[in-house]
C-alpha cells in the first residue's frame, strides 16, 4: 500500500540516490590525489558526508526507524537487542570495545560488514573472523592513539588514521525487526577509554535516529557520573527511554540470616520512585515530567529469554523449548509496556512527522555541509592551481617538442660546408711550406751530387724532405679546423631555433667540440709517397769514347744510375760533375719539385678529409647524449606536468560537478520540504488514493510494532 509517507521518501530517494555519484567522484578524485593538493583537506569531511548520505538514503527507501541504544560498559545493551529483535544477536554485538557504532537488522542471511572511514568495505562469513579483525584493529588504532603523544591536537581518526572502523553493520534473520523497519544501533560504551570519535557517531543521528534507549544497570543507577553525558541524549532526541536493567534473582540478607527477595525482584517500581527522589538533576525531572524521557525497569536477561523461546516455539523448532509459564511472564517487569510504548512511539503521528522532516532536514543539512566543503579556499584555489599546472604542462611540451628537432638535426648537412672552409684555411700556409720545401729540395741536390750515394739515397733523403713537409702541414690543418669550428656553433652551421634551443638547454657545442679536437691527429692515416724519379727524362752526357763505341743513351744511363732491379749504390761526385751536370742536375730538381706539387696538396688535402671526417662524429657523437638526456628530461617533465594535471583536473571537475549537484539538491529537497510541511501529518499513513479525504483522517493504519 502506498502513503503519502511512502511517496515522500520515494521523492526523497529520488533526489539523494543519484547525488552519491557526485559524491563519491569527488571523494575518490581525491583519495588519488597528491598528498601536498591543499584541497584533500576537505576529504575526510566528504568521506564523512559520503557515509552519512549513504545511511540516510537506506533509511529513507527503507523507512527504517534508527533506534539507537547507550549506556556504560557491561549493562545490558546487548541483551535489550536480543529482547528487542527477538533474536539472538549478542554474539556478534559483544565484540572488544572498539569506537564504532554496530548496527542490527533484518536479513534474510547473516551478512557481517565492516566499513572504514576512508570508505572501504569488507565482509565477513562468521561472528568469529569479525571478533579477530576487531581485535587486531583494535591494537592497531591504540598504537597510532598513543603514537601521537598527548600534546598533539585531538586524534581524529577520519584524518589521521582513515583505516580505522567507522562501522559494523550485521545482517541477520529477525522477524520482529524486519516488520517493524527498526535498525538497532549499539553505541560503544560510554566510559570506553577511546572516545574520541564520540561526538561524531552521535552527531549524524541527530536527524536520522527516531529515539534513544539509555540502558543502565540498577547498581550503576544512583552513581552520578553515569548520567554526566545523559543530558547530551535529551538535547539530541525528542524521546529518550531510560531502561533499568533489574536482576530479579538477586537476594536481600535479613536480620535473621535468612535471604528474601529483594527491592528489584519484589517492586521494582521502588527502584525508579528511589531515582526519582534522590538522584534526578533538574533537567532530567524536566525531561521525565514532560514525558519526553520514560522510564522502565525491566529484567533484560529473562525478557530476552522469554522472547527467543517464543520465537522458536512460534517457529516451530524441533529443540524450542515450551513457552514460558505465567509466572516467568510475570517476571520481566515492564520489558511489555518499554516494547509497546516505544512501538506506539514508532506509529505515531509525532514520529511520522519527524521521520521525514527529519530526513529532509539531514539531507539539507549534508547538503548544505558539502556546499561548504566545496567553498572552502583550498578548492578555490584549485582553478588557480590548475591554471598554474596547464602552463607547466604546456611549457614542458613545447620543451620536449624543441629538443625533439634538435635531436632530429641533420649534423652531416650542417657540417657540409666545414672541409671546405678547413681547406681553405690551409692554402696559403700550404703555398709557404711548398716555397720552403722547394728550396730545401736544391740542398737535398747539392748534398747528393757532392756525394758519391747512388740514386735511391737521393730519393731517400727526398722522401725524408716531404715527409716533414707533411709533418709542418699538420698543425697547419688543425689550426685550420680549429679556426673554422670558432665559427657558428663548433662549425656547424645551425638554425637560430636551434642554437637557441641549445643555449636554453645548457648544452655547449664548444666546450664538446674542445674534446673532440683531442681525437683529431691529421697525420694519422697518412702515408707519404717516395718520390718517383723516372731516369730517363735526366740526360746523361756523351764522353769521346762513348761516342766511339756507339753508346745509347739508355746504356749511359744504366751505366750511371744502374738499372731499376738493380740500382747502383754508389755514383762517384766526379761521375755525376761529369755525366750529369747542370742539366742533369735540373733535371732531377724538376722531377722532385713536380712529385712536391703533386704530393703535397693531395696530402693536404688527405688530411683534411680525416681530420674533418674524425671531428664530426665526435662532436655529433657528444651532443647526441646530451640532447637525449635532455629530451628524456623534458619528456619525463612533460608526463609528470600530464599525470599531475590530469590528477588536478579530475579534482576540479569532480568538485565542480558536485557543487552544482549540491546546489540543485538543496533547491530539490527546499521544494520537497516545503510540500511537506503544507501536508497534514495526519494524512502521512493513509494510502495516497484518500489521503486528500479529510472525512478518513482519523482513521490511520499502524506501523507493525518493533517487536
Amino acid at each position: 500500500m502506498r502513503t503519502l509517507l511512502t511517496q515522500f521518501c520515494e521523492q526523497f530517494e529520488g533526489i539523494a540516490r543519484p547525488l552519491l555519484g557526485p559524491l563519491q567522484k569527488a571523494v575518490d578524485a581525491l583519495s588519488v590525489a597528491p598528498f601536498d593538493l591543499p584541497a584533500r583537506r576537505v576529504l575526510p569531511g566528504l568521506r564523512d558526508v559520503v557515509q552519512q548520505f549513504e545511511s540516510l538514503v537506506e533509511k529513507v527507501a527503507g523507512q527504517h526507524s534508527y533506534v539507537l541504544i547507550f549506556g556504560p560498559l557491561k549493562s545490558g545493551k546487548s541483551t535489550l537487542m536480543n529482547a528487542v529483535a527477538a533474536a539472538y544477536v549478542s554474539e556478534v554485538t559483544c565484540l572488544p570495545a572498539y569506537p564504532c557504532m554496530v548496527y542490527v537488522g533484518h536479513k534474510d542471511g547473516r551478512e557481517l560488514k565492516v566499513t572504514r572511514y576512508d570508505g572501504q568495505s569488507t565482509y565477513y562469513t562468521d561472528p568469529q573472523s569479525l571478533r579477530r579483525a576487531l581485535t587486531r584493529a583494535h591494537g592497531e588504532l591504540a598504537e597510532k592513539i598513543r603514537a601521537r603523544g598527548d600534546d598533539e591536537e585531538t586524534f581524529d581518526p577520519a584524518v589521521h588514521f582513515p583505516e580505522a572502523i567507522r562501522r559494523v553493520d550485521v545482517g541477520l534473520p529477525a522477524g520482529q525487526l524486519a516488520k517493524s523497519g527498526a535498525v538497532l544501533v549499539d553505541t560503544p560504551g560510554l566510559y570506553a577509554r577511546m572516545r574520541f570519535g564520540y561526538d561524531r557517531m552521535t552527531r549524524e543521528f541527530r536527524n536520522s535516529a527516531a529515539c534513544a534507549v539509555f540502558v543502565v544497570k540498577t547498581d550503576n543507577l544512583f552513581l552520578e557520573q553515569v548520567f554526566e553525558e545523559f543530558g547530551r541524549l535529551l538535547d539530541l532526541f525528542s524521546r529518550v527511554f531510560l531502561v533499568v536493567n533489574l536482576d530479579s534473582t538477586k537476594r536481600d540478607l535479613l536480620p535473621d540470616g535468612t535471604l528474601s527477595p529483594s527491592l528489584e525482584k519484589d517492586d521494582p517500581s521502588k527502584v525508579v520512585e528511589a531515582f526519582e527522589r534522590l538522584s534526578m538533576d533538574a533537567p532530567l525531572r524536566a525531561a521525565y515530567l514532560e514525558g519526553k524521557l520514560k522510564i522502565y525497569p525491566v529484567d533484560l536477561l529473562r525478557a530476552a529469554n522469554r522472547r527467543l523461546r517464543a520465537a522458536g516455539a512460534a517457529a516451530g523448532a524441533k529443540d524450542a523449548p515450551p513457552p514460558p509459564t505465567e509466572a516467568e511472564s510475570k517476571e520481566i517487569g515492564d520489558f511489555e509496556k518499554f516494547r509497546d510504548d516505544l512501538t506506539t512511539y514508532l506509529n505515531s503521528n509525532e514520529y511520522l512527522r519527524a521521520f521525514l522532516a527529519d530526513s529532509l532536514k539531514h539531507g539539507d543539512a549534508l547538503l548544505q555541509e558539502t556546499s561548504l566543503l566545496c567553498d572552502m579556499g583550498p578548492v578555490r584555489d584549485m582553478a588557480a592551481r590548475v591554471g598554474k599546472l596547464r602552463d607547466a604542462r604546456d611549457g614542458a611540451r613545447k620543451t620536449a617538442d624543441r629538443v625533439a628537432s634538435v635531436q632530429a638535426l641533420d649534423w652531416k648537412a650542417a657540417f657540409a660546408g666545414l672541409r671546405v672552409r678547413v681547406a681553405d684555411g690551409t692554402r696559403a700556409r700550404t703555398k709557404e711550406i711548398r716555397e720552403k720545401t722547394a728550396d730545401a729540395v736544391g740542398g737535398v741536390l747539392e748534398r747528393w751530387f757532392s756525394g758519391d750515394k747512388g740514386l735511391t739515397a737521393l730519393v731517400d733523403d727526398a722522401a725524408a724532405l716531404f715527409h716533414s713537409c707533411l709533418k709542418e702541414a699538420a698543425p697547419v690543418v688543425a689550426a685550420s679546423l680549429k679556426a673554422a669550428a670558432g665559427e657558428g656553433t663548433a662549425g656547424a652551421r645551425l638554425p637560430f631555433e636551434a642554437k637557441q634551443t641549445l643555449s636554453d638547454l645548457d648544452i655547449s657545442v664548444e666546450t664538446l667540440a674542445r674534446a673532440a679536437f683531442d681525437r683529431v691527429d691529421p697525420l694519422a692515416g697518412a702515408k707519404p709517397e717516395r718520390p718517383a724519379l723516372d731516369v730517363a727524362a735526366v740526360p746523361v752526357k756523351r764522353t769521346f769514347v762513348d761516342w766511339l763505341l756507339l753508346r745509347s743513351k739508355a746504356g749511359l744511363r744504366r751505366s750511371v744510375f744502374g738499372t731499376a732491379e738493380a740500382p747502383t749504390e754508389t755514383i762517384p761526385a766526379a761521375t755525376k760533375a761529369k755525366r750529369l751536370g747542370a742539366e742533369g742536375r735540373e733535371a732531377l730538381r724538376a722531377a722532385l719539385l713536380a712529385h712536391l706539387d703533386t704530393s703535397l696538396p693531395a696530402a693536404v688535402e688527405g688530411m683534411v678529409e680525416r681530420s674533418v671526417a674524425t671531428y664530426v662524429p665526435a662532436v655529433a657523437g657528444a651532443v647526441a647524449p646530451e640532447v637525449h638526456a635532455r629530451r628524456e628530461d623534458a619528456e619525463g617533465r612533460w608526463k609528470e606536468a600530464v599525470r599531475r594535471l590530469a590528477e588536478v583536473e579530475d579534482v576540479v571537475e569532480s568538485l565542480t560537478a558536485l557543487r552544482k549537484a549540491m546546489d540543485e539538491g538543496v533547491r530539490a529537497v527546499g521544494s520537497l520540504a516545503k510540500r511537506h510541511a503544507e501536508t497534514d501529518p495526519a494524512l502521512l499513513d493513509r494510502p495516497i488514493e484518500s489521503a486528500t479525504d479529510p472525512d478518513d483522517r482519523a482513521t490511520k493504519g499502524k506501523r507493525p510494532a518493533v517487536a
